[in-house]
């Protein structure tokens, strides 16, 4: 099941948050006024250094902890042996003494200020598709850099380091009377999928993970500035990224002693790369023509990896294809152990329970030269491997209410993963994430851009980076129902809203209504008009008279709705029929006219894939160009994809439209308030019912 990108809010959060609007307005216990007066948020960030099990655990620089308790004793006192306002003796051991400069054995602290802290954390999460980066940026002051400066550099500014940053609310914080201040577990079928196929969070961890009253980002420092002020305290900012995605990124996440190791140099990783796939091909492909598909019921993560080698038919010379989840688990055991220094035992997840794309049964590859479908791979008088069709995987499941194909399942040829490969090395580029780009763009391009893969974060889990079809936007089957967020003082509830924002615009080229409506939709590519139409359908317009009256009445008639929907229709079949013709001609000749027709003749169906207009919105539930944003009291639990609503818009806003989270924004400030800060884009209502 695909649920990444349209997602129910976790029941506990709705709970909460209904509780939170609730407090002050309908309830005034004294946990309502707690949560009302002691929200003060505090942040610790935990350094960790390289030793130790990677399979494991890190190990914490317990020394240079920021923020946490660590303000509340030793050196952040007034008083006692160690308060700020003492004179504290301290030692310093040279291991490589200089004769030279001597060390003293003992050095007095006169300076009668308190150790480094935090003055502020901004962290970013969002959904990866779209661009927006898992990112933290923590300011940190240095009221006496001739004590600590040295230390601070010698653990923080270290492009590298691994740190987690832990943002927490007091008990108070939780209002809700039967959720135990936890979110609901597994509230995403993959979530559980996961742990399945890499157990490599523990059960301590995964309740951290789930509180809503604290936030928890583990990630690796990128960056960071220092800024000496007047009064001689030094202003650090740290801009860590997520170890999610750092790991795909050789150059960051090979240390020292890798680097030095010739045979681990990046250009050598990515030149051997294609000979270790080609070996262990080969190993299982010993005869001229063959199938190979790896089973294993002790190990979930074979299933669907798969091998061909042979002549695709007649007269063709002998090609090698791996299936797409081949190659992603070639690049887990080849490349992304390199990173394991660094983050532990991570993988890209590529399974097909959880990374399943659209069902489009007139779909087929552009260039089956580069990358074929299983199944739906008949070109008129050939078919790729026609003489394997009892032993190929099927790419697509119709045999069922809520059919869907398998990302996985693609098969991916030798030859363009070479060639891809060798460009990159000329280029000097040596990352997994450019890579993948690459393969993604050209699945994209024989597609007709029905599938456009990035890599992604999964929302639930930060270190579980997933290959994830970017336009599956929804469930296939028990669409979420969005979550209306309280908000406005005349919400029945109360609000957690402090601030509301909502914009609109429509693109330059369709702002005016009357040039969407008199425009054929044919002459209208799939990115100006799709988007919006469906919303436009049912849009409303309120007229009021003079005695305060109103009237609700359609902008678009009835006569002007089904003239669009015949001339959809119309556009629709001519692209089907075109479809075909194409398919059969470059089944004939393989010219690279034929093959750019055939190319063009699948864009242009994926962009009228249904019959009707209505069908084509629900399969691929476009983004609309308005987005809305709100900033509430500091909580974790909302992730990217997650379906809002906001009883406080226009209803023409509400009865069509729903809101999709993608990105959540948590911020700390100097005086501990935590403040979470949510993004959304507008999509069409889907509803199957």
């Amino acid at each position: 099941m695909s649920d990444i990108f349209y997602t129910s809010v976790d029941a506990n959060l709705r709970k909460e948050l209904q509780a939170r609007a609730a407090a002050g307005r309908r309830n005034r216990t004294t946990k309502d006024i707690n949560f009302m007066v002691s929200k003060i948020a505090n942040v610790q960030i935990t350094p960790f250094s390289g030793s130790g099990d990677v399979k494991t655990k890190k190990t914490a620089i317990q020394p240079a902890i920021l923020g946490g308790k660590q303000v509340h004793q030793g050196e952040f006192l007034p008083t006692g042996p160690q308060g700020f306002i003492t004179d504290r003796k301290f030692k310093i051991t040279n291991t490589k003494p200089d004769p030279d400069n001597p060390v003293k054995p003992d050095r007095t602290n006169t300076s009668k200020r308190i150790p480094p802290y935090l003055t502020g954390v901004e962290i970013s999460i969002g959904d990866d598709s779209l661009g927006i980066m898992q990112t933290a940026t923590a300011n940190v002051t240095i009221p006496n850099p001739g004590r600590d400066l040295d230390y601070f550099e010698s653990v923080y500014l270290r492009p590298g380091r691994h740190v987690r940053v832990f943002i927490a609310h007091p008990d108070t914080a939780i209002v809700s009377e039967d959720t135990d201040g936890f979110l609901t577990s597994g509230s995403m079928p993959s979530t559980e999928k996961l742990k399945e196929l890499y157990p490599n969070i523990t059960q301590e961890e995964e309740r951290q993970y789930k509180r809503m009253n604290s936030f928890v980002f583990d990630g690796i420092i990128i960056s960071f500035t220092l800024d000496y002020q007047e009064d001689a305290s030094v202003a650090a900012s740290l801009t860590m990224r997520g170890t999610s995605q750092v790991y795909t990124d050789l150059s960051m996440a090979m240390d020292d002693k890798v680097k030095k190791d010739e045979s681990n140099t990046q250009s050598t990783i990515m030149k051997n790369f294609y000979e270790e796939i080609n070996k262990i091909v080969e190993d299982q492909l010993k005869t001229p023509e063959r199938i190979f598909n790896a089973t294993s019921k002790s190990d979930p993560r074979l299933k669907d990896v798969s091998y061909i080698w042979g002549a695709p038919y007649a007269g063709q010379p002998v090609k090698k294809y791996i299936t797409l989840k081949a190659l992603i688990e070639f690049v887990n055991q080849f490349i992304i152990t390199k990173a394991k220094s660094i983050v532990g035992d991570v993988s890209i997840v590529f399974d097909r329970d959880i990374n399943t794309c659209k069902y489009y049964p007139n779909l087929v590859s552009a260039n089956p030269e580069t990358v074929f479908f299983p199944g739906q791979d008949n070109y008129g008088s050939r078919t790729w491997y026609e003489n394997f069709n009892n032993d190929k995987p099927k790419f697509s499941d119709a045999n069922n209410g809520n059919p869907v194909s398998f990302c996985t399942l693609m098969y991916i040829s030798m030859e363009f993963i070479q060639t891809t490969l060798n460009a990159m090395n000329k280029e000097e580029i040596f990352t997994v994430n450019e890579f993948l780009k690459r393969i993604s763009a050209e699945i994209y391009y024989i597609s007709g851009g029905a599938y456009d893969l990035k890599l992604i974060t999964h929302p639930e889990n930060q270190n579980a980076l997933l290959y994830y079809d970017s336009n599956n936007v929804k469930s296939f089957s028990n669409v979420p129902q969005p979550f209306a967020i309280p908000m406005f003082a005349n919400d029945p509830i109360g609000t957690v809203v402090k601030q509301f924002s909502f914009n609109g615009k429509l693109p330059s080229d369709a702002s005016s209504l009357a040039y969407v409506l008199n425009q054929d939709p044919g002459e209208i590519s799939e990115s100006e008009i799709a988007p919006f139409l469906s919303y436009m359908y049912s849009a409303n317009t309120v007229t009021r008279t003079s005695d305060g009256n109103e009237t609700i009445s359609n902008i678009i008639s009835v006569e002007t709705v089904k003239e669009i929907q015949e001339k959809y229709k119309k556009r629709h079949d001519q692209y089907l029929n075109e479809l075909k013709t194409a398919i059969n001609k470059w089944g004939q000749d393989h010219t690279n006219e034929n093959q750019e027709a055939l190319h063009t003749a699948i864009k242009n169906h994926i962009q009228y894939p249904k019959e009707t207009l209505e069908d084509t919105n629900q399969l691929k539930a476009p983004v609309i160009p308005f987005d809305a944003s709100f900033v509430i009291e500091g909580i974790n639990g909302f992730r990217y994809g997650d379906v809002l609503e906001f009883k406080g818009l226009p209803a023409r806003y509400t009865n069509n439209t729903v809101f999709s989270i993608i990105s959540i924004n948590h911020s700390v400030s100097s005086i501990g308030e935590w403040t979470t800060d949510i993004k959304c884009i507008m999509r069409p209502r889907i509803d199957f019912s």
